[in-house]
This record gives C-alpha cells, structure tokens and sequence, in this order.
C-alpha cells in the first residue's frame, strides 16, 4: 500500500455526484408526474380554451402541457440541488490524488488510476471524472445541476488552479494528455483527458462498448417481440380469405360456402370455416315471409342432420330436427331455448318467442319472451308483462309494456310507459345517445338527467324538475344537423355535453320567467323570442384531413340577432384522457 504524502494543493468543491440509479429515477419521477398531471389536466384546460379560441384550442393546449413539462423539470431540478449537492475535497499528492467527503475518503496512486477527465463547456467547468483500477471504479462529479448551469464561482477558479497543478504533476508521472479542444469549437466543448494507463482504458472502452451494444441490442429484440406478439394477436385469429366470386352465399344468413364447405361471415373480425360441415348438408336458418315486416338480415344460426350452429359454435342441447331460428340470435327445440351461443337454463321453450322490432331487421333488437317473463339477451327482465311487452317503432334499444319501461336490460324507474317518447341519438357525431322521456322525466340512454347544472366557468345551480321542458333534440339534416340536447326550466336554458357527460347552464335570466318552447330550438320569455344554432367547427391538416372539434351553440335573441350566451361542445369521439382507465361512457 502507498502511503499518503504531504499534499501538495487541496481544494474543496460543491458538487453533484451522478449515478445511474439516481439519474434513472429522477427521470421516471418527471415522466410520471408530468403524465399524471396530464391526465387530470389536459382535457379540463382544453374545455377552456375551446371556449375561447376553438380553431387553436388544441395547439395552444399541447403548448401548455409542455410548459407544464419544462416547470416539472425545473422543480425537480431545484429539488435535486437541494438535497443532492455534497462538498468534496480533492488532495494532490506527490503519489497520487485523494478524494474525501463526509461519508468516505479514497486515495488513488498514479498505478491504480486509469484517466482522470475535465470537461468544460463555454469556459465553465462541467464536470469531472476520474477512472481507476480499484473500486470505486468510476465517479462522476458535476460542478452544476443536470439541467441549469451556475455562475462561475471562486471555487470554480480554485479548481482550474488545481488542474494546471494536477495536470504538472501528471506530466513528471508520464500521463498521457489529450485534449479536443481543437475538434469541438462548434459546440464549446473541450474536454481534456490525462491517461495512466492506455491499455487499461482501451479494455474499459470495449468492455462499456459491448454492455451498451447489448443493452440496445435487449431493447430492440424485447420490442420487436413485444410488437411481433400483438400482431400474432391481430391478424392471427384464424380468419380466411375466400375468393369472394366463387363464393356462395346462403341467403338471409352470414354463412357462405366454397368447394363444399361453409365459412361464416363475422362482422369486423372476418371469415371463419366451420370445421367438418359439407356445404350439401348444412342448411341456413333465417326469418323470411314475415307478414309484418321485411326479412330478417344476416343470421348466424345453421344446422346439419348432427348439430346447430351459431355461427362456428355447436349449440350441443339442441335437437337439429326440432329447431326453429326465432330471429334476434334466438333459438329453440321442443325442450331448450339458446341466445347466441348462451344457454337460457330457465326459459320455457314451448311459449318462447322473439319480439320482433316492427322497422329494424337487421341483428339489433335482442328481446324474447315466454309466458312468464320478457328476456334481453339473456338476462330476464322479470317486471314486464310479457303479453303486453312492445318495440318503440323508432329505437331498437328501448321495449315497454302499459307499466314499465327498459333501455336495454335497465329499468327506467320514473318514466310513465303510456306516455314515453323516444328521441334518438340521430346526429353522425353523437355517439349513439338517446333520450327517453315522459314530460315529466329524462333519461339519457339509462341514465336519468342530472338534476345538477354546471356553469360555463364556474358554480352550479339546481335543476328545476318540476317545469323542465325538452327545447331540442338531435338530429343529422339538414347537415351537419343538431348536435345538442337541449332543455329548459323557468330561469335557464340548458345544453347537455355529450363528451363531458354534464348538463351545462347556457344562459341565466335574471328573473324567473314563463319560458314557453315554441319549436324545436326556438323559445319565448313572454317579452322576446329566441333561437339556437349549432355551428360545426372542423380544421384541414395536410396529412391528417379533417378534424371536427365540435359545435358552437349560440342563443340568439330574435328581435335584434343579439347573441346572449354560447357554449363550445366538444365531439364526443374525440379522444378522452380520462376514459383510458375510468370509463364512464354512457351505454
């Protein structure tokens, strides 16, 4: 062991030693937290600003969340400089050099250090680095904090002292100096290494070299697995592609044939062979010479001598000789009763039967019934008579019957059955929202109307049940049609935000009033007469087409066109941060 010398030149430093698992975290800490504050800030800030600047709302909203970024980064920083700046003192001796903290001291011979390496940016000291044989084989030392640089210091210029000393000594020790000054005027940066051992260096080189390759290498292969994975998943779901001219297909069914076998059509998924069945054996069931109404579309129930199909599931407790196809994925023999592929254990087969929607034909209304009880899917809906249970003409999500009414298998407690109208979702950018209501009560789809109203910016008022009046519905023409529900009471005018889910206050009389709705968006306060419009805001971008942010409602006073109010609703198709883990979509 080499023992110290007198030192020769000391010098005691502020600085911030970096290591990788410190730097690693701090830097998932900004990631998370800037993410998390994302997430909870991003679409209440667009709200705002789309209020103000529609057509920049979205520029100016990403412009915000990275000034969000960049006033995370600094608080971190700051954080960081608090809590992670030490003093060490550096000791040059005849023999080496010593490093000393608080916590631990380390001296390192001229034959234990590998290089020892200054960087300097614009003059100012960066950092400094020092490499040996022995443990700790590598440190870093930052004069400044990752992110701002300091002014230069006293202690600064008491550093480059110790270097023209340091850099003398190293000189009669025969280290190597390299420095590439010369090669970085560009970017002001020079950095000046003084290397003990060449052979040594070029081995930790390498040696950091292939880690590094490896750890790329690590990374690309678990990526490209991980998207080689998800692809398998997508594409690799055992569809088929059928030379669709040759194809047969069976009508009033998703079944077709080709070179004697039968492949199912499945909406979005694709064509899937139903193994072991012969296309002259198999027979497509379908509705078809209905007295009422046209021919039911697209069935997915078939059947050989040996099973019934739901599409390529066998439906193993039916009897192929007894079965009948109901419409609406049902089926039945003698004795069961299927929805789909799902067994209906306490259905009676003898009294079932499907309610078949009076306008819809297509696969879209899913109620049966037997003599006890009324059936969604396959959940039965025990307080509708089944005699009396009906399709509303206009929807296929609703049935009722001289009590009750249900959106899909969800009762709507309030609503009076005799006098329910259905309003639906009609506008291309409303997503599938509809409204039920007896005059009295509203439900949007199965969820009753807030009795809670949100102001523009702030505040809230209660809703005025007891003279709430529908003031507009949905609608698609003429384009882009009515986007918004609207309602009234005797002091508001209400717009309900299909992708916030929130009934907005779109204008406050001062004094309650008799508001009387006179047509669809066109109301009085006995004095004046006021209309709403909707007007659709859409920009065009060079690669990404068209974007529709939304509709801007004005109420508009009749007499002399003065607006009184406006309220910006976004598309409720438009991405929304907060449904990525709580979606609180209505059905």
């Amino acid at each position: 062991m080499i023992k110290k010398t007198t030192v020769l030149m000391q010098v005691t430093l502020p600085v911030f030693q970096m290591k990788i698992a410190s730097f690693m975290l701090f830097l998932l800490m900004i990631i998370l937290t800037w993410l998390l504050l994302v997430y909870f800030s991003y679409d209440l800030s667009l709200y705002y600003l789309y209020q103000f600047l529609p057509f920049f709302a979205q520029l100016l909203n990403i412009a915000l969340m990275l000034v969000l970024l960049i006033t995370i980064v600094y608080l971190y920083n700051q954080f960081y400089q608090k809590y992670f700046k030490r003093s060490i003192t550096l000791k040059l001796h005849q023999q080496g050099i010593s490093l000393d903290s608080s916590t631990e001291a380390n001296f390192f011979s001229w034959q234990e250090l590998i290089q020892i390496q200054l960087q300097q940016r614009h003059t100012q000291i960066h950092s400094f680095n020092l490499l040996s044989k022995s443990k700790p084989y590598q440190q870093f030392f930052y004069f400044n904090s990752w992110m701002w640089p300091v002014s230069l210091t006293q202690q600064h210029t008491d550093f480059l002292n110790f270097w023209k000393k340091l850099e003398a000594l190293a000189k009669q020790q025969q280290l190597q100096r390299i420095s590439n000054a010369n090669i970085n005027k560009k970017t002001h940066i020079n950095i000046i290494s003084l290397i003990a051992d060449q052979q040594a260096l070029t081995a930790f080189q390498r040696k950091q070299k292939w880690i590094t390759t490896g750890f790329i290498l690590v990374i690309l292969t678990s990526f490209s697995l991980f998207i080689a994975s998800l692809l398998w998943h997508e594409f690799n779901d055992g569809s088929i592609n059928l030379p669709h001219q040759q194809t047969q297909s069976i009508s009033g069914t998703n079944f077709e044939t080709f070179q004697n076998q039968v492949y199912i059509f499945k909406q979005g998924q694709g064509t899937f062979l139903l193994p072991q069945v012969s296309a002259d054996q198999f027979t497509g069931l379908a509705l078809s010479n209905l007295p009422n109404r046209a021919d039911e579309l697209y069935s997915n129930v078939g059947k050989t001598a040996q099973h019934v199909y739901w599409q390529n599931h066998i439906l193993s407790q039916l009897k192929p000789a007894q079965t009948l196809y109901l419409g609406n994925d049902f089926s039945k023999d003698h004795q069961q009763v299927y929805f789909r592929d799902k067994h209906l254990v306490n259905a009676n087969a003898a009294d079932f039967a499907a309610i078949l929607h009076p306008t819809f034909n297509a696969l879209v209304y899913f109620y049966a019934k037997d003599d006890q009880q009324v059936y969604y899917k396959t959940k039965a809906l025990t307080d509708l008579n089944p005699q009396q249970s009906q399709a509303f003409p206009n929807s296929s999500q609703y049935i009722h019957d001289h009590r009750y009414v249900y959106y899909q298998d969800t009762k709507l407690d309030k609503l009076n059955a005799q006098q329910t109208q259905i309003f639906k979702g009609s506008n291309r950018f409303s997503q599938n929202l509809n409204l039920a209501t007896d005059g009295q009560s509203f439900y949007l789809n199965d969820h009753p109307l807030p009795h809670i109203a949100e102001y523009k910016f702030w505040g809230t008022t209660s809703v005025d049940t007891a003279h709430l009046q529908l003031l507009g519905s949905q609608s698609s023409e003429p384009y882009p049609g009515n986007f918004s529900y609207l309602f009234v009471d005797q002091q508001h005018v209400y717009v309900y935000d299909e992708f916030y889910q929130q009934l907005k206050v779109l204008y406050h009389f001062q004094q309650p009033v008799r508001l009387k709705v006179l047509a669809d968006r066109h109301l009085s306060d006995g004095q004046h007469s006021y209309i709403i419009t909707e007007k659709l805001y859409r920009t065009k971008g060079r690669s990404s087409g068209t974007t529709t942010h939304g509709f801007k409602i004005s109420l508009i006073r009749e007499q002399d066109q003065q607006i009184m109010a406006q309220y910006f609703t976004r598309n409720p198709s438009a991405l929304k941060l907060s449904n990525l883990i709580d979606n609180r979509e209505i059905k």
